[in-house]
């Protein structure tokens, strides 16, 4: 029995104290207010340790004659180891009277996980309007004033006016001036062309400056390269290679065997695509020396290739010119 007793008791005393550790209020800035005149309604929370608030749903009313105009957003201040959580609301009302603002419930959860019931106070708040003196006699309607025009109304008028007179000066000027004066052919300068290997090496450059292997972006290091040798690709054979995969790449250069590219430079090309697509879709980890040589095989694909074709354009053209003089020769 005397532990049972205790047992009571210390729930008692807990709840009591926990009870007494929260504290939750209402507050009017201004309960006596004009028609239309604003005030601040104000619920706070305060608290000796840190909890969660469920709010009260508060909508656009408090009661049928308050409207609330504003709902600000919940802060939190601490001071001298309390926590004062506060909600503050603007309302109006535009019926006079005496209108009583209601108790709200707060569902309050402690560090524990324990959720208690709390209750603000009801406040009242009084809405009245203008006295009217009633004693006094009706007064006639006063007649409309007429007041001075001041500069600042006409000033907006008259700068008006100048832009338009402003434009109109222009467009005379324009229109006189072409018809004295020729026009003068406009000289377009054409951009010059890069050349494929020229804009293949010098991304190559880039690419290696930007040091992306060494920083963690080797995928994206050698996407980069087979991007740059696709366009190179594109650009000296005529293959669409940006939009191909790797094996129609090499099909379409496998045309071009002999005359545009030799059979070592076509394997390089080809270890250079497969092992990026290793690397890009996370088959094969890289070790820095296979992350350096892909670059330096990217620079003799491109440098060997655009040799090989400029060789074969000129044995060619030599061929030809010896044929014609054959021709010549014969036909004499």
């Amino acid at each position: 029995m005397k532990k049972l007793i205790i047992s009571l008791f210390f729930v008692a005393f807990t709840v009591l104290i926990s009870a007494q550790s929260v504290r939750v209020s209402a507050t009017l800035d201004n309960n006596n207010i004009l028609i239309g005149q604003q005030s601040n309604f104000n619920l706070s929370v305060e608290s000796s340790e840190e909890i969660d608030i469920k709010w009260p749903e508060i909508g656009d009313t408090i009661i049928r004659e308050i409207e609330v105009v504003e709902k600000k957003i919940p802060d939190t201040v601490k001071s001298e180891g309390k926590y004062v959580y506060n909600r503050e609301f603007v309302l109006t009302s535009f019926d006079s009277g005496y209108y009583a603002i209601p108790a709200y419930e707060f569902y309050i959860k402690d560090k524990s996980g324990e959720e208690q019931l709390y209750e603000s106070n009801a406040l009242l708040l009084e809405v009245h309007t203008i006295a009217i003196d009633t004693t006094a006699g009706i007064k006639p309607i006063v007649d409309v004033m007429n007041m001075p025009v001041t500069f600042a109304e006409i000033a907006p008028k008259i700068g008006i006016g100048l832009l338009i007179l402003a434009v109109l000066a222009v467009i005379i000027y324009v229109i006189i001036y072409f018809k004295k004066h020729k026009k003068m052919p406009t000289i377009i300068r054409n951009k010059p062309i890069i050349p494929a290997n020229r804009l293949a090496l010098d991304s190559l450059y880039l690419l290696e400056k930007r040091k992306l292997w060494q920083n963690g972006g080797v995928k994206e290091y050698y996407g980069e390269i087979t991007d740059i040798l696709r366009r190179y690709i594109a650009g000296m054979f005529g293959v669409q290679a940006v939009e191909m995969i790797t094996d129609d790449i090499f099909e379409q250069l496998s045309k071009y065997k002999i005359d545009k590219i030799s059979n070592e430079d076509y394997d390089l090309g080809r270890n250079i695509f497969v092992l990026s697509d290793f690397v890009k879709f996370a088959k094969h980890q890289t070790e820095p020396d296979e992350n350096m040589k892909v670059l330096e095989d990217a620079y003799t694909f491109v440098k060997n290739t655009w040799k090989y074709i400029k060789d074969k354009t000129a044995e060619q053209s030599a061929e030809n010119n010896s044929k014609r003089l054959t021709e010549n020769k014969d036909a004499k």
